[in-house]
């Protein structure tokens, strides 16, 4: 036998010995690609997974790991409606035990309609999601009512576009780095505080939710939106088209021009402290999507607006400053609101405007404070706004500046002029929500005046005066400012009364639930008489996307 014929034939002999062996131990034929010894012809039902095979154990991962045509038989996590999903796939509730509802189902039944049926068929816990006419984030708003993202309950037409991390000061931003009123950065690390919490008000930064025991944002570092302030600063946003108007990260719109505001439209003061129209157009044809209204064309969350039957004309205005010649200015945009006791537009030329003696309209309404023992509020202004909060607010801020003749000298008395902010709302009981620290309302007696001269009948006044009267100068709150100045106590004659006084500018925040429409009544009041008057100035609304435990008032 030559050498060739001779390997020829030894390599047909292994061959055969290897076959023989390898069906002396399976008992079978074919290939065992997985090595665990079953073959396809055996009935391993999977050759490329050797833990899958007709002697393997049944375990809890939604896998047929025997082969016997039954997926987990035997453990709570069984495949009991036999259609290849188990819990632990998804397929839960009441989708297990329905072979038509699973992950892998199309969401209108299967019947190829495209039309909600009412059915969570593919078990996410959203209805209808993804099909026109469907709600499947449950925000309120559909595909068709101009949804731009169905899985995700604060992007609708309803929410706010939010153009960054808003901040005041550097101690507002995760990193310290607030510039031109947002926070800036340079890594998206930037953008989360990462401090520990339990809930989300733990959470004090814009846009910070409670994830994981620590305090996350969906915010990350972006280039500038065009407008912002130094283009080469990067800023903290979230690169979203969140109100769905086809434009991402847009900065606020303005709507509180001077030249453009009615002073009779109650409408107009919503406008003046930023509560503005949305940019969805709305007619005859075209209705709001949720609970928005349409105002001039325009789809508005500002659902109504009014004043107290009772006030004048005169107690109330939209102005670029404070008094004729005063020097405060809108602390965002063009304008702000005045609402006062007596002259909201005080001129130094007319001693008739002049807040101290004052003007009593001689009208009475009822006090808020159900606590209040004196239940009279002589020359009420009133400004009443019903508004439907955005999707992805939970909060909400303002700022204002109280005023008041009465201060410093009636301290501790009767005469208690306020300033009260009555909100109702789904978060908490009616009442106010801007007091000092000890509880008390914005009135005389509250612990925010800080711009006054100290009064040496009132020892208090030492500490409580940080800032001279001199600053309300122009305003009609400093002395010698009015021709007459004659109140009962006092000698007739300028600088025989002291100054008034005022608070530095101070912001209120308090909590909302997203979607809920929510009624806020600012009012000013005149207490034990109608003269001495009070004013306060109100501006800079905002929605806030991160949530209070409470209603909190305070200094910037």
């Amino acid at each position: 036998m030559s050498r060739s014929m001779f390997l020829t034939a030894g390599a047909g002999l292994l061959v055969l010995l290897a076959a023989c062996a390898d069906q002396e131990f399976n008992s079978g034929t074919g290939d065992d690609a997985d090595g665990d010894n079953w073959t396809i012809d055996q009935g391993d039902c999977d050759d490329k997974d050797p833990d899958v095979n007709p002697a393997a154990p049944e375990r809890v991962n939604c896998i047929d790991d025997n082969c016997d045509g039954v997926a987990d038989e035997g453990t709570t996590n069984e495949d009991k409606d036999r259609d290849g999903y188990c819990p632990s796939t998804g397929d839960t509730g009441d989708c297990e035990g329905n072979p038509k509802r699973h992950p892998g189902a199309p969401e209108d039944g299967g019947d190829g309609s495209q039309k909600p049926n009412g059915i969570d068929d593919d078990c996410n816990g959203k209805i209808d999601d993804g099909l026109p006419g469907s709600d499947g984030d449950g925000d309120g708003f559909t595909a068709d009512d101009g949804d731009c993202n169905d899985n995700d309950r604060f992007i609708n037409p309803g929410a706010i576009e939010v153009a960054g991390m808003e901040c005041s000061t550097n101690d507002d931003c995760p990193n310290k780095k607030c510039f031109g009123g947002y926070c800036r950065c340079s890594q998206s690390s930037d953008c989360s505080s990462n401090s520990s919490c339990t809930k989300d008000t733990d959470c004090k930064l814009a846009g910070e939710l409670c994830k994981s025991g620590k305090c996350l944002t969906t915010f990350a570092c972006y280039d500038v939106v065009q407008g912002m302030s130094d283009p080469s600063l990067k800023v903290c946003r979230d690169n979203a088209d969140n109100d769905c108007d086809g434009k991402t990260d847009e900065l606020p719109a303005t709507c509180d021009a001077i030249n453009k505001v009615n002073q009779g439209n109650p409408l107009d003061y919503a406008r003046a402290i930023e509560l503005c129209d949305t940019d969805i157009p709305c007619g005859v044809e075209s209705k709001c999507p949720g609970n928005l209204k349409c105002v001039d064309a325009k789809c508005t969350r500002v659902l109504s607006a009014s004043f107290n039957s009772k006030s004048k004309q005169e107690q109330r205005a939209i102005a670029m400053t404070f008094a004729k010649n005063g020097p405060f200015k809108p602390r965002m945009g063009e304008s702000f609101v005045i609402l006062s006791t007596g002259y909201a537009s005080y001129d130094p030329k007319s001693n008739t405007t002049c807040p101290q003696d004052g003007t009593d309209f001689a009208f009475l309404e009822t006090d808020p404070d159900v606590t209040a023992q004196d239940k009279d509020a002589n020359d009420m202004m009133e400004l009443a706004l019903e508004i439907a909060v955005p999707s992805n607010a939970q909060s909400f801020e303002f700022d204002f500046h109280f005023f008041s003749t009465e201060y410093p000298e009636f301290v501790g008395s009767s005469f208690n002029d306020t300033f009260w902010v009555n909100l109702e709302s789904q978060k908490l009981p009616p009442g106010n929500i801007s007091f000092d620290k000890n509880g008390t309302p914005i009135r005389i007696n509250n612990a925010f005046f800080s711009v006054c001269d100290p009064f040496p009948s009132v020892p208090a006044t030492s500490q409580m005066c940080t800032k001279p009267a001199v600053a309300l100068d122009g305003t009609g709150y400093y002395k010698g400012e009015c021709k007459k100045e004659t109140v009962a106590g006092f000698p007739s004659g300028n600088f025989t009364v002291p100054s008034g006084g005022s608070t530095d500018w101070l912001h209120t925040v308090a909590p909302v639930t997203p979607g809920e429409v929510i009624k806020l009544r600012f009012m000013v009041f005149d207490k034990g008489d109608g003269i001495l008057d009070s004013a306060v100035l109100i501006d800079n609304f905002r929605w806030k996307l991160s949530p209070a435990a409470k209603p909190l008032t305070g200094p910037d």
